[in-house]
């Protein structure tokens, strides 16, 4: 991600304090089967982004949507936990363009397939 990260911000030319390229949003997502991810809500995304820049260690998703009471999210770990049974899910920052379906919130899957070699 660090090197997805570093190119997009290379290519962005101007970015703001927190990081994010000009022409780009930050958008929060967990990984609910390999290579599957699904976005947070963007009222979660926001709770994660200020959690983030803080530096916080953990963030409770309570905070942002009263129906993720459960869960939790390990800031330093990128993972979300689910409390009662302590299964847990990586979670990602990504930057997409204002312009595209994940910069807009769109609720749709981000399938990343990757390639192996054998």
């Amino acid at each position: 991600m660090a090197i997805v990260a570093a190119k997009v911000l290379a290519n962005a030319g101007h970015v703001s304090p927190t990081g994010v390229p000009a022409s780009y949003v930050v958008v929060w997502e967990w990984e609910n089967r390999p290579t599957w991810w699904r976005p947070y809500s963007p009222e979660v995304t926001q709770l994660l982004e200020r959690a983030h820049n803080k530096k916080l260690n953990r963030i409770y998703l309570k905070d942002a949507d009263p129906l993720l009471q459960d869960y939790y999210i390990n800031m330093t770990s990128f993972e979300q936990v689910f409390e009662p049974t302590g299964a847990t899910y990586a979670v990602r920052r990504e930057f997409y363009p204002h312009n595209c379906p994940a910069g807009k919130g769109s609720k749709v899957c981000n399938v990343v397939l990757k390639a192996s070699w054998h």
